[in-house]
């Protein structure tokens, strides 16, 4: 596969300053057009530098007018290159909310600005805010085969749970991390 690599681009080593906010409604193409270009990246596929799936700005919308989710977008001047989107964890059986635990259900970088530490600094600054609210832990789920999250989650200190479960036909596997100094329950 042929990733983008900063290495290869004098430009790219000069690193930018990243301005750090939370997500609002009206970001909703920008974070689409960094996860479809973060998607075809990983997939080895053409880059676009354009939308190609505009219905999914919607959902992107609505997820974040919700009062229970929470975001952290990275920019480079104007231009969004980096998101950490989550919500409340719910008991797969009950569907209840578990109290003290959420979902990381996003984590994309635009790949032109891989391995510049957006990633990790995007997890950074949300486990800081979510602990600062009494969040005990953080879970997620991600492909077994993505190699370049797998290695920055592991990392930051997330831990395999064991669970696996096929999600868009492909195999994920669960992490999970905690906030607290609290022992696993």
């Amino acid at each position: 596969m042929n990733e983008p690599n900063p290495t290869n681009n004098p430009e790219k080593l000069k690193q930018p300053e990243y301005d750090y906010r939370p997500g609002q409604v009206s970001d909703a193409p920008a974070i689409q057009l960094v996860i479809e270009r973060a998607i075809a990246a990983r997939k080895g596929e053409f880059i676009a530098s354009d939308i190609t799936r505009p219905d999914y700005i919607e959902e992107n919308a609505e997820r974040l007018s919700r009062e229970s989710t929470w975001s952290m977008l990275a920019f480079a001047g104007d231009k969004l290159v980096g998101l950490a989107m989550g919500e409340p964890a719910i008991e797969l059986i009950t569907g209840e909310i578990v109290t003290g635990r959420e979902d990381l259900i996003l984590l994309m970088v635009d790949p032109d600005h891989w391995g510049l530490g957006i990633g990790g600094e995007l997890l950074d600054r949300l486990e800081n805010e979510l602990a600062s609210n009494k969040v005990q832990s953080i879970e997620l789920w991600t492909g077994v085969d993505n190699q370049r999250s797998r290695a920055l989650y592991e990392r930051k200190g997330y831990k395999l749970t064991g669970a696996e479960d096929v999600r868009h036909g492909n195999l994920h596997v669960q992490f999970e991390k905690y906030l607290t100094n609290q022992d696993r329950q």
